[in-house]
C-alpha cells in the first residue's frame, strides 16, 4: 500500500494495478541504497508491503540491537566502530536465507 504522497511513478513500479506480487517465496535480499533523502525507506516499505515481503530500515535494526541511537553510537565509537555494527547487521540479515527481506540501508 502506498500514502498519498508517494509519486505516481513510484506507485506504479512498486506495485502496477491489479497485479500479483512480483515476488514470491525464498530468494535473494532486496537492498536499497542511495543518498540521504533519495526515498530509500518509502520506497523500501512500500514496496515490501506491496509484495507481502518483510521490510527492515538498517538504521532501526541497529539502533534496536545496540540500544542507542546512531548519534550516541557515532558519538561513543566513531564512524570505524558503527560501519562495524552495520557490517554486523547485514551479515547477520543476510544470512537468513529462509524468507526474503527489503532492506533499507541508512
Amino acid at each position: 500500500m502506498t500514502t498519498p504522497n508517494t509519486p505516481n511513478k513510484v506507485r506504479a513500479a512498486i506495485q502496477p494495478q491489479g497485479s500479483a506480487p512480483l515476488l514470491e517465496g525464498r530468494g535473494h535480499h532486496i537492498v536499497l541504497v542511495g543518498f540521504m533523502g533519495c526515498g530509500k525507506t518509502t520506497v523500501g516499505e512500500a514496496f515490501a508491503r506491496a509484495n507481502q515481503l518483510p521490510w527492515v530500515d538498517l538504521d532501526q535494526w541497529i539502533e534496536a540491537q545496540a540500544g542507542s541511537s546512531i548519534a550516541e553510537i557515532f558519538d561513543a565509537q566513531g564512524e570505524s566502530g558503527f560501519r562495524e555494527l552495520e557490517s554486523d547487521a547485514i551479515r547477520a540479515l543476510g544470512g537468513d536465507l529462509q524468507r526474503r527481506h527489503v532492506i533499507s540501508t541508512g
